[in-house]
């Protein structure tokens, strides 16, 4: 499994990608702070 931190004009998302299932996830798009924030909790093993 492989997470992306997606930064645009101030916005952003976490795009997960599942290499075994050819599958993509994406969080909805957010103020690039909280998606900063998300994708450091997933690195930290934090997320819920």
């Amino acid at each position: 499994m492989a997470y992306e931190l997606c930064t645009a004009g101030g916005q952003g998302f976490v795009r997960r990608a599942d290499q075994e299932q050819g599958a993509v996830h994406e969080t909805a798009w957010t103020l690039v702070a909280v998606a900063r924030r998300t994708f450091e909790m997933i690195l930290g093993g934090q997320a819920v």
